[in-house]
């Protein structure tokens, strides 16, 4: 499955396939064929998103994303930030051919250290206290960070600082989610860990003043054989 945002300055394709089970899952109040969507935008400025879903089954033989775990979400980036997270304990079904971390995570604000917008900031998750899977931002803060990928979406001459690198995304640029096969690392028909933790500067963030934040989703998703 794909989704694409159009608007007259850009348009984003994004894969999303591992999401899918959530159109699957009712809400409350709500049938299974139900399904919202929201946009949330910062500023006083009047935006109109188009969204289109593309579904496709162009392999119908190979697995399938058929259940999907919510994981950690962010936060305020100082000091307590890592101290909120704790353990999630989950069962793999049997059955499972594949197992996927899907993330998407992004920095914002200015604290003294110019986290987490500009900042380098690392996301860590640890499956069953033994392996980590990280994703650092290094192109955050640097001087042409976000100029250099013109090519790839970001847009040019955008009112303000968007020249410089930021901690996971550019203005005007889709923010690409992250996925990593996690299918090793984990033990399918028993039980489970996994652990976050963020970090600036290989530590937990100890800002002394106006903190930022952490924009972050996270899922696991479970891919089973039609």
């Amino acid at each position: 499955m794909d989704y694409a945002l159009c608007s007259s300055s850009w348009r984003w394709l994004t894969d999303v396939t591992p999401l899918l089970p959530l159109f699957a899952a009712p809400t409350q109040g709500a049938s299974s064929t139900q399904c919202r969507f929201q946009i949330t935008c910062g500023t006083t400025e009047s935006w109109v998103p188009t969204l289109n879903l593309r579904f496709h089954n162009q392999q119908p033989s190979a697995p399938q994303p058929t259940q999907i775990l919510p994981l950690f979400q962010g936060g305020t980036f100082d000091s307590s930030y890592n101290s909120k997270y704790s353990p999630i304990q989950f069962d793999v079904p049997a059955g499972t051919k594949k197992v996927l971390l899907y993330a998407v995570i992004t920095g914002h604000g200015s604290d003294n250290n110019g986290c987490g917008e500009f900042c380098v900031t690392s996301h860590h998750f640890v499956f069953n206290n033994k392996t980590t899977d990280t994703r650092t931002f290094w192109n955050a803060g640097t001087p042409l960070g976000c100029a250099h990928r013109a090519n790839q979406g970001v847009e040019p001459n955008e009112y303000g600082t968007w020249l410089y690198g930021r901690d996971g995304w550019c203005d005007g640029q889709e923010v690409s989610p992250w996925i990593v096969d996690v299918t090793q690392q984990v033990t399918i028909g028993a039980s489970n860990t996994v652990l976050y933790y963020g970090w600036y500067d290989g530590a937990t963030p100890n800002p002394t003043e106006s903190p930022g934040y952490i924009i972050m989703y996270s899922y696991l998703s479970f891919y089973t054989q039609n």
